[in-house]
């Protein structure tokens, strides 16, 4: 990804970004986005691609267990089933670094869960935000 962003090609480093993202069923996530993602999410992307590659890429800021443990609101924790490993990794350190997360596998989704399984995800934050109302509302 980042020799394609290198060389110029954008569109390439993106598109082998939402591959990566996407994982084996990455076909079926690309389908999945096509129709639920509004007309021209691919170029927007490809816009925002130094966004992605200088910015988010190396991110200067950490986290750190210690960080967690300063969180004491409801958190929400999601992952899809078919989630690469290192997504995988992420949602079980959050799982254990923050006790009083919410945490939910959900079925038929890697990470692009939303569009993979939309329902799933908006199920479950109606549900956490229903169980965790802000003082006011």
């Amino acid at each position: 990804m980042g020799a394609l962003y290198e060389s110029g090609d954008k569109a390439g480093a993106i598109e082998a970004f939402a591959r990566e993202v996407g994982g084996p069923d990455f076909n079926a996530a690309r389908a999945a986005m096509d129709k639920t993602l509004p007309p021209g999410y691919f170029e927007r992307w490809v816009a925002a691609a130094d966004t992605l590659f200088r910015e988010f890429a190396a991110p200067a800021w950490t986290f750190t267990r210690e960080d967690a443990a300063r969180i004491t609101q409801p958190v929400l924790n999601m992952v899809g089933v078919g989630t690469r490993t290192y997504f995988r990794e992420v949602y079980e350190t959050i799982r254990t670094w923050l006790p009083q997360a919410e945490n939910v596998e959900l079925p038929d989704a890697n990470h692009c869960m939303l569009q993979m399984n939309p329902k799933g995800p908006a199920e479950r934050l109606a549900g956490f935000f229903s169980r965790h109302r802000m003082p006011g509302y």
